[in-house]
């Protein structure tokens, strides 16, 4: 039935293209047959070849015309349609037209085809005005300007504030991440990039991240749901790591993070080589925290001894451990070498994976590896703040400003989004309902906050009357309430 459909709603379209193509195909053969008659003119048919493969790329484009193999497939209203050289559609399409057609329809269905009011052109409109979005937008600003003017005399001194533009909402969302959630017990530490070109002191480079360039965040997520708990923003080298006081930026990092006063006990943190360290590991026990992840060789305090030493062309799932007091240092072979630190796991495990290796004889074949818990655990629960990154990357809001700090402030709101999302997807498991994809999570709160109104300007939940909205000298809007008795 669906495929009946398509089929009349495509053919003329389909038939309608063929036909152009083949005139077009005309076009090209007189035009093959003019260069050979005038060789003479080689530089301006040349050109002209040029143009006319530029206008014939962009009719292509433009009306989704395709010819391969004595079929031609027309992209009409996004979908791909097998035609057959007559012009009409195959009713029996393969099943990756089938597929991409149906992902296609399904998407459409789900947005503008869906009849809602969301997605409908005049939906801005109904929400406020354009002159109203271009003042907010305008004017908006996270501080008081008085604190920034005074920030701004202490610029150069050590009592300089560089996120003064940001405050307080930055300490708020901080504080409302972790008020409304309290994590599982393997939670993970790692950076995240909020993409930005701006030419200020804050901005980083982090040439293995796919985010090279922009402001560094340290983040604490829950490595089961990726709910951001914790975060921070890098400012930069502190005094006290200029002055060789400090122990380090991955060792400050993740102390400023790891707050048991806020967050308990009994947790177990999972972090890369670039914060690995015995002395970390070691305090975050005396808070009673464990911590696990793979350690660099040249570490402070990492076991030099070459005793039992795994060979270069030891066989993969070679291991070999040490136990330094309450900290266990372990290599295990795979494609290479890699080193482990944990202050919670044995050397030995049950886990196996399976492997590709290459034979004598030239072929491959599959061996069954053994893998140590501590390696088996960093792969599972190190990827909470990957997994965060991701949820925000689907639908972020990030765009383009001339504000540094509104970069940031757009990156708030994802953070806040998501982990609203989060918690939702919490409580519908709870009660054992189907929770929504972030899609629709997101289209709800879009209608909840452009049908809301404070209530004391509300009219029976309808939007205040026309008329009732104005514009003061600095074109600031205003809305204008009548007291006067119907």
């Amino acid at each position: 039935m669906v495929r009946t459909h398509l089929h009349q709603l495509l053919h003329p379209l389909s038939v309608g293209l063929v036909k152009k193509a083949e005139g077009e195909a005309e076009e090209e053969g007189k035009a093959e047959e003019e260069e050979t008659e005038e060789e003479g003119k080689a530089e301006e048919e040349g050109k002209a070849e040029e143009e006319g493969k530029a206008e014939e790329e962009g009719k292509a484009e433009e009306e989704g015309n395709a010819e391969e193999e004595g079929n031609t497939e027309e992209e009409g209203l996004f979908l791909r349609v097998p035609l057959r050289q007559d012009g009409t559609a195959q009713m029996n399409p393969t099943s990756h037209h089938l597929r991409l057609c149906s992902d296609q329809l399904e998407l459409l269905a789900l947005s503008f085809w869906s009849g809602s009011r969301l997605y409908k052109f005049g939906f801005p409109a109904t929400v406020m005005s354009g002159r109203k979005f271009q003042a907010i937008s305008g004017a908006l600003h996270l501080s008081d300007p008085k604190m920034d003017a005074e920030n701004a005399k202490m610029k150069g001194t050590p009592a300089y504030d560089r996120l003064g533009k940001l405050k307080p909402v930055y300490q708020e969302i901080r504080d409302a991440c972790k008020t409304y959630f309290h994590p599982h017990q393997h939670i993970a530490v790692d950076e995240r990039m909020v993409a930005s070109k701006a030419r200020i002191g804050l901005k980083q480079y982090q040439k293995e991240k796919p985010t090279k360039w922009g402001y560094k965040l340290f983040v604490l997520a829950d490595s089961a749901h990726g709910y951001t708990w914790d975060f921070f923003i890098y400012e930069g080298k502190s005094p006290e790591g200029q002055n060789g006081q400090s122990k380090g930026l991955s060792y400050e990092s993740v102390m400023a993070l790891v707050d048991e006063r806020m967050l308990g006990t009994g947790y177990k943190l999972f972090v890369d080589n670039f914060y690995t360290s015995p002395s970390l590991f070691r305090d975050l026990l005396q808070k009673g925290i464990w911590a696990c992840g793979t350690i660099r060789s040249n570490r402070v305090g990492f076991p030099k001894t070459l005793e039992n030493k795994l060979p270069r062309n030891a066989p993969r799932g070679s291991m070999r451990w040490i136990r330094d007091d309450r900290l266990l240092f372990l290599e295990w072979k795979d494609t290479r070498e890699v080193l482990m630190c944990s202050s919670f796991h044995s050397a030995g495990g049950d886990h196996t994976a399976r492997r590709r290796v290459r034979t004598r004889a030239g072929g491959w074949t599959e061996l069954t590896v053994p893998i140590p818990t501590a390696v088996h655990d960093y792969n599972k629960y190190m990827g909470g703040v990957d997994l965060s990154d991701a949820l925000v990357g689907y639908y972020k809001i990030l765009r383009k400003t001339r504000k540094w700090y509104r970069s940031i402030f757009y990156h708030f709101i994802d953070i806040a989004v998501v982990n609203a999302f989060l918690l939702h997807q919490q409580l519908a498991a709870a009660h054992n309902q189907r929770a929504k994809t972030q899609r629709e999570f997101r289209e709800d709160l879009i209608m909840e906050l452009a049908d809301w109104m404070p209530p004391i300007l509300a009219t029976n939940g309808a939007f205040p009357p026309s008329g009732t909205v104005r514009y003061g000298s600095g074109r600031y809007p205003f809305i204008c309430v009548s007291t006067a008795k119907s």
